[in-house]
């Protein structure tokens, strides 16, 4: 069983009085903790307002340390120049001397780049007339190969013309040769040609028992005639023989014979014959013209 205790109305107005004192000092306490902390606040505000003014301090030191610096070289700089300022004038005349040889460097290559423009110009021009003469040439040249081919073909056919007269002059010398070897006796004998009388006949020659004329044509040898003649016998008879004529002097038979020979149709009128052929021949090819043309 519990037993309940009643508090006495003189116990609470204690512990009432308590409280509040309590709760005085708490407050007086909160203040002095709330004055604290604002002093802390503005304490740490100055400091930081001193930090910041000794940062602003190092930095103006700085600067003026690199003022320094900069001071100390321009002085170095100072002491120097006139060394500095010789080598910078020295350099000025080296810069002027090399400006002036690349001016007259530059003068010069322009003037090679113009004489170079002209030159291939000029240059040009000739390609132009040279292919134009090359074009005049080529014609020329058509032109000529067309004139010798021509001429060829007038020159191989006169050649033929040419080769078929000299056969025709052949054939007519030849002819002219076997007439007169005819007509005078031309025979062979003691291995020379000789005429009716036995006389050597010039420029004739014997080969292999054969005429040849100056030419060189084999000519056939006259044939020795037969006649019958009368011949008186020992008691005034007359009868007729047959004599043959051979070389030697010219006797009365023989004269007769030549002039009866005479009177006979001549051999030589087939070869006239054969002769005005040949000379049909030659009209037909214009061997006649030919032999005018001048080359």
């Amino acid at each position: 069983m519990v037993t309940k205790i009643k508090p006495s109305h003189l116990s609470i107005s204690r512990y009432n009085d308590d409280l509040k004192a309590e709760q005085a000092k708490l407050a007086t306490a909160q203040k002095t903790l709330d004055d604290a902390n604002t002093a802390l606040a503005k304490a740490n505000d100055k400091l930081n307002a001193k930090k910041q003014i000794v940062g602003n301090a190092q930095t103006m030191l700085k600067a003026d340390n690199d003022k320094l610096g900069q001071l100390q070289t321009t002085l170095s700089d100072l002491q120097n120049a006139p060394e500095k300022l010789a080598t910078a004038k020295q350099a000025v005349v080296d810069a002027q001397a090399k400006l002036t040889t690349a001016q007259n460097e530059l003068t010069t290559a322009t003037n090679e780049l113009n004489e170079l423009k002209q030159a291939a110009i000029t240059a040009q021009a000739n390609v132009d007339e040279a292919n134009q003469k090359l074009a005049i040439a080529t014609k020329n040249q058509q032109k000529a190969q067309q004139a010798l081919t021509q001429a060829k073909d007038e020159l191989a056919a006169l050649q033929q013309k040419e080769a078929l007269a000299k056969q025709v002059a052949e054939q007519q010398a030849k002819l002219a040769a076997q007439n007169k070897a005819k007509g005078n006796g031309y025979h062979v004998a003691n291995n020379q040609v000789v005429d009716s009388q036995g006389n050597a006949v010039q420029d004739w020659a014997v080969k292999n028992g054969q005429m040849l004329d100056p030419n060189g044509a084999v000519i056939e040898q006259a044939t020795p005639k037969t006649v019958n003649v009368a011949v008186s016998g020992t008691k005034g008879e007359t009868a007729s023989n047959a004599v043959v004529l051979k070389t030697g002097s010219r006797s009365a038979v023989q004269t007769q014979v030549a002039n009866e020979n005479a009177q006979l149709p001549q051999t030589g009128n087939a070869d006239s014959v054969l002769a005005l052929a040949f000379g049909s021949l030659l009209a037909m090819f214009g061997i006649g013209a030919l032999r005018k043309r001048e080359y």
